[in-house]
């Protein structure tokens, strides 16, 4: 899923290395048909993330509270940064969702390994400051598929990546969370929590992406809808089906896992269909002006063009 940058606000971009902290960094951006920007930017820096620090008391799955970490500094960590977690037995991102600064910091799941003082805790992210006038098409209008091109080195290695964004007026965002997913079903949710799942909002994400995904294959444009909540049951719906591929069946379907998964993805079907019919345009044709067909017009043909 491209990340999604608001036409002609500026942005930040943002790439996770997987190989490691990097220590240089640079990007080069083209559009989808391989122009530059208004303003070519080309081999510019990107800034590495700074967070490059230790643990410094034993932590980890072994620990009274294994997603406490301790750590020499706390200096720049953010919430809901994913860090790098590095030591004997291995490594693992950890995702923080609290800090005590100078202290310690609480990842969002128990951690996987032990660590001893000494093992590394360093951030991987790449981001670029996109100004706003670079923030559209050379022609001046939104497009899709701009190629951001980042070049790094990871303990020697040199390393090129590609991620693309998108520059719409209308920006989609998900509505689905913890909340309405307990209110949609408590029993399913208590079930996923049993079989250890806590990081709802990186499953909720995958799972609005996928719906994203959906959704331009029948050719709606999401960035131009208003009513982002009409997606939030078929949201819950590809979480259960997902969760249902990867073996989760709630007991009373434990006997016919292969029934359960043909409901969730009827289920789903439903709840696109419902959201096809429902989901009000505010700008179908992103021209940034609302004409007799988008006012208060309910979606009831696909879209077939971008």
């Amino acid at each position: 899923m491209n990340q999604q940058v608001k036409f002609r606000k500026a942005a930040t971009l943002e790439f996770q290395a997987l190989e490691g902290r990097p220590t240089a960094a640079t990007l080069t951006i083209k559009t989808c048909d391989l122009l530059d920007l208004t303003t070519a930017v080309v081999d510019a820096t990107a800034t590495v993330d700074p967070v490059n620090t230790t643990v410094d008391a034993a932590c980890g799955k072994s620990q009274d509270n294994p997603r406490q970490i301790k750590l020499a500094a706390t200096t720049s960590i953010r919430i809901g940064g994913r860090y790098l977690l590095t030591g004997a037995q291995g490594s693992e991102r950890a995702e923080i969702m609290g800090i005590a600064s100078g202290d310690y910091v609480t990842a969002r799941n128990p951690l996987k390994y032990d660590y001893a003082p000494g093992a590394t805790f360093v951030g991987t992210r790449l981001t670029y400051a996109l100004t706003a006038g670079n923030a559209q098409s050379p022609d001046g209008d939104c497009d899709t598929d701009f190629r951001a091109e980042w070049t790094y080195t990871v303990d020697g290695e040199t390393y090129i990546r590609e991620t693309l964004y998108d520059v719409t007026r209308h920006p989609w965002f998900r509505m689905a969370d913890e909340v309405g997913l307990k209110r949609w079903n408590r029993d399913l949710l208590s079930r996923w929590e049993e079989e250890g799942n806590t990081d709802w909002n990186a499953d909720l994400d995958e799972a609005f992406a996928r719906i994203i995904e959906i959704a331009e294959a029948n050719g709606w444009y999401p960035g131009a809808i208003l009513g982002m909540d009409k997606l939030a049951v078929a949201t819950y719906w590809q979480l259960a089906f997902t969760k249902a591929l990867g073996g989760s069946v709630p007991p009373h379907s434990a006997t016919d896992p292969a029934d359960w998964l043909d409901r969730c993805e009827r289920e789903l079907g439903k709840a696109l269909d419902i959201a096809e019919k429902t989901i009000t345009w505010i700008d179908k044709d992103q021209d940034n002006e609302k004409d007799a067909q988008e006012t208060g017009a309910a979606l009831r043909v696909k879209r077939l063009s971008p």
